[in-house]
């Protein structure tokens, strides 16, 4: 693993002998990778093995080509080493999954001959991820504002070009325009909601919680719009006094949250089952409906912000897209887990876990 004692770059001067690079590469947080003129392995580091999946026997006496086979990679080596200039290219891996990395190639000089040349990747899948997240957010916000707003714009353009003097139309119109500017409203809370859970804004405020009393309460909020869709609500535990340690209030948004979820997509004539219990420290509340069930392809998404298995219907239906995405956030500031289970026209069974009174 011997290479030029003292090369130069851009940077200036520094040393890199044998043991010394293991040492150097041993402490990047960032891959790395050394190879000399004649495309040699000289040096390398565990976070380098770990991204390919290999092993210090599978490359070690190997050229850079024959050991990982990456073209892009290999082509900025050759470019590096003849034109004595660094390489920067962004890449992706599958190993397996899709890993975006920062690769930046630099030539290793001495006395202004290149004799080797250093591969240092950078991991920026997250930040990738966030960008995605972000581009997903802003178009869906868009979307969202988009459609009720086009309906009042046009109904108030109705409402102006003559249909202010029809008593029957006008009141119709009135209410279509109360119904759109209540959605606005709910989407601009839901998002006020989420933002302040993710900054961290919300975070629990602790008390002991009877878990079996709270879902009675949530039940009960829900009897009205349960009755309209004729739907029974049911409430088993256990045992009695499952005392939890949460956020009251939070607690109350998950559990009316799901609650409406269950009651809105179930069946008319359907049951909605809140069953509760200990389970290893924890208490665990199970919401189950006898509604139309979801996907396998849709379960493991439904948590995410402005997801919707029924786009149309969930519209319709006053949806926001963001209840079920405020429900993972709160409960993983319990510290607890939140999941599904689901098949497809024979309904879902949400649940969650809150930490209990010890």
């Amino acid at each position: 693993m011997n290479l030029a004692r003292r090369f130069k770059n851009s940077k200036g001067n520094f040393s890199l002998n044998g043991p010394l690079a293991e040492v150097i590469l041993s402490a990047m947080a960032d891959a790395a990778l050394v190879v000399d003129r004649d495309h040699k392995i000289a040096a390398f580091n565990a976070g380098f093995l770990k991204i390919f999946r290999k092993s210090s026997s599978d490359i070690l006496g190997q050229t850079f080509e024959e050991a990982f086979r990456h073209p892009i990679l290999t082509n900025m080596l050759c470019l590096a080493l003849a034109q004595g200039r660094k390489q920067c290219r962004e890449i992706h891996l599958f190993v397996p999954g899709d890993f975006a990395f920062e690769a930046s190639m630099l030539p290793l000089i001495r006395q202004a001959k290149v004799e080797g040349a250093l591969l240092i990747l950078l991991d920026i899948t997250r930040l990738r991820q966030l960008e995605e997240m972000r581009r997903d957010f802003v178009a869906n916000v868009s979307h969202e504002l988009r459609t009720p707003l086009a309906s009042i714009k046009a109904l108030t353009e109705t409402l102006l070009d003559g249909a202010l003097e029809e008593r029957g139309p006008r009141g119709e119109f009135v209410q279509a325009i109360k119904e759109d500017a209540d959605r606005l409203g709910h989407l601009v809370d839901d998002l006020l909601d989420l933002e302040a859970i993710e900054s961290g804004k919300r975070s629990p405020r602790w008390e002991y919680v009877d878990l079996i009393q709270a879902a009675r309460q949530a039940a009960d909020k829900m009897r009205n719009l349960a009755a309209k869709r004729q739907v029974t609500i049911r409430v088993e535990a256990e045992n009695n006094g499952i005392c939890a340690r949460a956020d009251k209030e939070q607690l109350d948004q998950v559990l009316i949250n799901l609650l409406d979820n269950a009651v809105k997509y179930n069946l008319d004539g359907g049951r909605v089952t809140i069953r509760i219990h200990e389970q290893d420290g924890w208490g665990r509340v199970e919401i189950q409906d006898t509604g139309v069930g979801i996907s396998t392809e849709d379960a493991p998404r439904i948590f995410e912000r402005f997801y919707r298995v029924d786009k149309a219907r969930s519209r319709e239906l006053g949806g926001t897209g963001l209840g079920l995405s405020i429900v993972k956030h709160l409960i993983e500031a319990h510290g607890g887990q939140v999941g599904v289970m689901s098949e497809l026209g024979r309904g879902s069974m949400f649940h969650f876990t809150v930490p209990l009174k010890k």
